[in-house]
């Protein structure tokens, strides 16, 4: 992914890489006081020295996500934009799936994906406008590379991989299909010129965006959070979407269906569906694919049910007391549960977490879980628990 483009030269970059002394130096020392970079500039020069410090953070970043970047070579913004060695390979093998063979990575910032291509055994090729990032990619992914604007590309047959940038020159994220680079129109343009192709955008990506509407939609989490949307064109025509969560594979396909009988009030258990399946517009086809689950009320986007569910793609809590939302109420519970640290969940802006959290603290040893929310116009609080028959989904979204 490439931003509106970075000032480095990556031969001097590349230098600095390879030397080992400067950049060993950086690395060991932990106590960066200016005096010691004072010493480093007097022996180095500055621009070196700022060298080896953005390459040793971007490194120390990207080794979060791919193990074996210790020896890429790539600015902070690049590491930070860069797919993940999960998020990549599920990628390069839904390709492989396919039976793509050449992949073009167009707009491929540092080579995160690419790297995942190649690595994958696909003949992957990248291309950016930016001389250092797509020199990074090639570096990094040990593939070859074209520096050039996307608009000036010829189609040679190869199914496209289209990163747009999502954060301008300040570093403001563009979430939305109309902000992104070079343009929604030239962004369309792929769709009706190259046969196959894959969009690669923000999670939090409008998916009822006109331009996307012949594409399949498949949102991708890592670690807890929403990382990418993914838009496949050239596929069968379908109004399903799918949800991966990388970590554990767990996924959902299906076409979003409008919400629930709803119920009125909590049962046994509050239930809040995987980010994904909210983000997708998936969560109440999945509610009805489970045992006894019932939506709460319009509007709320939280589930309910009388038995434990055991399936995965679900925030399963116990509920302990539900209580008006007094402040003089909610106190006098949290003391009965001997209550110190208590975390504040909410839904629709009920309440600002950390402010209640803060002035409903209590004195004693037991950390007290709370939700916040709105069930018509008052407002409720409700105490809630792990299930004391743990389940997988339970503890799998957190």
């Amino acid at each position: 992914m490439n931003d509106a483009g970075s000032p480095h030269d990556f031969d001097t970059w590349q230098a600095v890489a390879a030397s080992g002394t400067l950049l060993d130096r950086v690395a060991a020392e932990k106590s960066r006081t200016p005096a010691v970079l004072e010493r480093w500039r007097n022996e180095f020069g500055a621009e070196l020295v700022h060298i080896a410090l953005e390459l040793c953070e971007a490194r120390r970043r990207l080794v979060l996500k791919w193990p074996e970047a210790s020896g890429w070579i790539a600015d902070r913004s690049g590491a930070e934009q860069a797919s993940s060695a999960l998020a990549a390979t599920y990628k390069a093998n839904q390709l492989r799936k396919r039976g793509v063979i050449r992949v073009t990575d167009l707009m491929c910032g540092i080579g995160g994906d690419t790297a995942g291509f190649h690595r994958a055994g696909l003949e992957a090729h990248a291309i950016d406008h930016d001389p250092f990032r797509v020199r990074c990619a090639a570096h990094n992914a040990g593939c070859a590379f074209t520096e050039q604007d996307i608009r000036n590309r010829v189609d040679d047959g190869s199914f496209v991989h289209l990163d747009p940038p999502r954060r301008d020159a300040s570093g403001k994220r563009r979430h939305q299909w109309q902000d992104l680079l070079p343009g929604a129109a030239v962004l369309r343009e792929f769709q009706t010129s190259v046969p196959q192709g894959l969009y690669k955008l923000s999670p939090g990506t409008d998916p009822d965006e006109p331009d996307l509407e012949s594409c399949h939609l498949e949102w991708l989490s890592e670690k807890g959070r929403l990382t990418q949307c993914l838009a496949w064109w050239g596929e069968p025509p379908s109004d399903e979407r799918s949800v991966v969560r990388l970590d554990d594979g767990w996924m959902f396909r299906g076409v979003p269906t409008p919400d629930l009988t709803h119920r009125g009030h909590f049962g046994a258990y509050l239930i809040r569906a995987d980010p994904l399946l909210e983000r997708s517009g998936l969560q109440w086809t999945y509610a009805r694919s489970c045992s006894s689950l019932e939506s709460v009320c319009p509007g709320l986007g939280l589930l309910t049910a009388d038995t434990l569910p055991t399936e995965t793609g679900l925030e399963v809590w116990e509920v302990e007391e539900v209580l008006p939302w007094r402040e003089k109420k909610l106190k006098a519970a949290i003391r009965s549960r001997d209550g110190g640290e208590v975390v504040v969940h909410t839904r629709g802006r009920a309440v600002d977490p950390d402010q209640a959290a803060a002035s409903l603290r209590g004195d004693g040893p037991n950390k007290i879980h709370l939700w916040c929310v709105r069930v018509g116009t008052p407002r409720l609080g409700i105490i809630v628990k792990r299930p004391t028959q743990s389940s997988s989904q339970a503890e799998g979204i957190g």
